[in-house]
């Protein structure tokens, strides 16, 4: 819906019977509620975050984005999240919170944060990057296909031809539908092709990985 939609349509709706919460005052918000209303909303991030908590430490305010980044199920909100964190100032007391994040599935975002921001070197963290971020930049195109082709053509000439070697092997549960919807709409015919057998590679891979508690 168009943000007009959105004001026009909430009567519309309750008044066929249906509810649901709605968030008019994001000062005392929770941060999955400030990341959703900023993935809803037109208005921009810098825009969003002074009326979230304006009354709160930048650490406080750090370690729930943080910590809601670490539980997000969607790409957009975990991309999302990391944007705010970026956003929020002075760095130093945000650094703390991005730290947690390297013992997380978000340990590739938090890494890239810290390096970014000059707060840690490819020595120290190296061990802790992983195509997480890109995966999630993906995933956010998979219903433009178009796009979702062009940003994997760019990423891998960045790579030099190696992204589809270590997508197999990354355990998200968006790799799949990206190589899938990859294979599928990609206009170079050999790159496809290889693709759709990096999909094959990483169903087999996923499914015989050992599981949680050695099953």
């Amino acid at each position: 819906l168009t943000p007009l939609g959105r004001h026009t349509m909430v009567d519309h709706i309750r008044d066929a019977g249906y509810d649901f919460p709605t968030i008019v005052d994001l000062s005392t918000a929770e941060a999955e509620d400030l990341v959703n209303v900023a993935l809803a909303d037109d208005a921009g991030l810098d825009t969003l975050l002074p009326r979230w908590r304006p009354g709160d430490p930048t650490s406080q305010r750090a370690a729930a984005v943080a910590a809601f980044a670490m539980e997000a199920n969607l790409p957009e909100q975990r991309l999302t999240a990391m944007a705010l964190l970026a956003l929020l100032e002075p760095v130093a007391d945000v650094e703390p919170a991005v730290r947690q994040m390297l013992d997380s599935t978000c340990a590739g975002h938090a890494t890239m944060f810290l390096l970014d921001h000059g707060l840690a070197t490819v020595d120290e963290l190296g061990s802790f990057l992983d195509i997480a971020p890109m995966v999630d930049v993906l995933a956010t195109a998979l219903d433009e296909p178009s796009v979702l082709c062009e940003l994997f053509i760019q990423a891998d000439q960045h790579a030099d031809g190696r992204l589809l070697d270590e997508l197999w092997r990354h355990d998200q549960p968006e790799t799949i539908d990206v190589l899938e919807t990859l294979g599928r709409h990609l206009s170079d015919t050999k790159l496809a092709k290889a693709c759709r057998k990096a999909a094959i590679r990483h169903r087999s891979w996923t499914a015989n990985r050992p599981q949680p508690g050695g099953r």
